[in-house]
C-alpha cells in the first residue's frame, strides 16, 4: 500500500508540474526585457514589460475591474451553489432527471 502511494504522490506532482510550466514561462517572459529568437532565456532581465503596460494609464484601472469581476463573481457563485448543493446532498428528490437535466446543461450547451 505505501508503493501505492509514492507513485500517487509522483503523479501528482508531475501533473502540477505540467501545470505550473506555461505559468512560469509567462513570469520569465513577464521580466525578460531582451529575449533574441534561438536563446532559450532572456539575455537581459527587468521592469520594462511591467512600465510598458502600466505606463499608459489603462492596465491599473483594467486590472482593478477585472478583480472586482472576480470577487463579484465568486461570491455571486458561493451565495447560490452553496445552499443549492446543501439541498441536493440531503434530500432525495422524487424528479430528479429535470434538476440534473439543469445542472448539466452549461456542459451540454456549448458556450456562445
Amino acid at each position: 500500500m505505501a508503493e501505492r502511494g509514492r507513485s500517487g504522490t509522483w503523479i501528482a506532482g508531475l501533473l502540477a508540474a505540467l501545470f505550473a510550466l506555461p505559468m512560469a514561462a509567462l513570469v520569465v517572459q513577464a521580466f525578460g526585457d531582451t529575449w533574441r529568437s534561438p536563446a532559450l532565456f532572456p539575455q537581459e532581465l527587468g521592469l520594462r514589460g511591467f512600465s510598458d503596460a502600466f505606463a499608459g494609464g489603462g492596465a491599473g484601472p483594467a486590472l482593478l475591474v477585472s478583480i472586482e469581476v472576480a470577487l463579484l463573481t465568486t461570491l455571486l457563485a458561493l451565495v447560490t451553489a452553496w445552499p443549492a448543493a446543501r439541498v441536493l446532498g440531503e434530500r432525495r428528490l422524487r424528479h430528479p432527471a429535470p434538476v440534473i437535466l439543469i445542472l448539466a446543461a452549461p456542459l451540454l450547451v456549448p458556450p456562445l
